[in-house]
């Protein structure tokens, strides 16, 4: 995982969860399948702080995973709170990387490290350009500046 930080990440989006029983597989800890779904919960997260709404997202500015890399660190189980980080790792002209970590709380050890590659789409499904604010958006959102608008368009 080259693009992937190490350790507590600096400039990261965090969303907290706490391990549900019907995560939980037949040996009693949470099934690797559902890390990807929290780990989606924390970019969708992200994303919406940087003025990407789920709902504009659906609508106008279309992505997909292209790539998805997951390394399980310690296992998780019912009742370990955790924290899902989400921080911009690469920024190409049509795709970025986003690197995740999984931390179980409250000593905030890392249970998984992860790697996401998306791509932009445009409304055919072909990649396009990222919006021409998108880096800077992302930043914003971590100062906690970033205004509430409409990203701009395509650059």
């Amino acid at each position: 995982m080259d693009e992937s930080a190490t350790g507590s990440q600096v400039d990261a989006f965090e969303i907290e969860i706490a391990v549900r029983t019907y995560e939980l597989d037949m040996l009693g800890h949470v099934n690797n399948a559902v890390y990807l779904n929290w780990l989606e919960q924390g970019r969708l997260s992200a994303m919406e702080r940087c003025g990407y709404s789920v709902r504009s997202l659906a609508r106008d500015w279309l992505t997909n995973i292209v790539r998805a890399e997951v390394d399980f660190r310690s296992p998780t189980l019912y009742g370990d709170r955790l924290i899902v980080t989400t921080a911009l790792a690469r920024v190409g002209r049509t795709s970025f990387s986003l690197a995740s970590e999984i931390l179980r709380l409250p000593e905030r050890e890392i249970v998984a490290e992860a790697l996401a590659v998306l791509v932009w789409l445009d409304g055919d499904g072909r990649p396009t350009p990222l919006p021409a604010d998108f880096e800077a958006r992302w930043k914003a959102s971590l100062s906690g500046v970033c205004e509430r608008k409409p990203p701009t368009e395509r650059a």
